[in-house]
């Protein structure tokens, strides 16, 4: 029986039992017939959780603060990212390890993502100028303050020279009225 050899994309395969965890292609748990397809997606899967999952350099990261035992991501702590959001400050997202042992927490702040700028293009001004000019009485224009006594002045003259057109239109109007009575 032939046998056939890990390739070294092969080497590295998600343990089923507990996720985030690798082991090594001699110890896996998956049948022979699995397709590789899988067994790249779950790779791929494995690299993202170890990128998301990547303590810094800082010991205390790597060791409970409680219980001071070493914390193996998928195995002594649970790893979650969670979103805070509050109504002044923009949601922040802390990651979070969890000690499997003693329920220790201890939070990571994630740089949050910058929110994209849209630019709003301002909705054209469009001039229209009215082509009936309004009629102004005797070609004056309105007091520039009605308050003043010069406007004061120019309103009663201007409803004056209004009342005695009322007048004249009214009389000829009634004067109209008689000639085609008698007619």
């Amino acid at each position: 029986m032939a046998t056939i050899e890990p390739t070294a994309e092969e080497e590295a395969v998600l343990c089923p039992l507990r996720v985030g965890h690798l082991l090594k292609s001699g110890e896996s748990t998956f049948p022979a017939p699995f397709s590789q397809a899988y067994n790249k997606k779950a790779r791929d899967e494995q690299k993202a959780f170890d990128a998301l999952t990547a303590t810094k350099t800082d010991p205390d990261t790597d060791i409970c603060a409680n219980c001071r035992i070493r914390w193996i991501p998928g195995w002594s702590v649970s790893v979650k990212i969670e979103f805070l959001t509050t109504k002044k400050k923009k949601a922040v997202r802390n990651l979070v390890y969890k000690c499997d042992k003693c329920s220790y927490k201890l939070r990571h702040a994630l740089p949050a993502p910058g929110t994209p700028r849209v630019k709003r293009a301002a909705p054209p001004k469009v001039k229209q100028e009215s082509k009936i000019a309004k009629p102004t009485s005797f070609g004056s224009k309105p007091p520039a303050s009605k308050f003043g006594k010069a406007g004061k002045a120019q309103n009663k003259n201007s409803l004056k020279a209004m009342l005695e057109l009322k007048k004249q239109q009214e009389q000829q109007k009634s004067s109209l009225n008689l000639m085609d009575f008698m007619n």
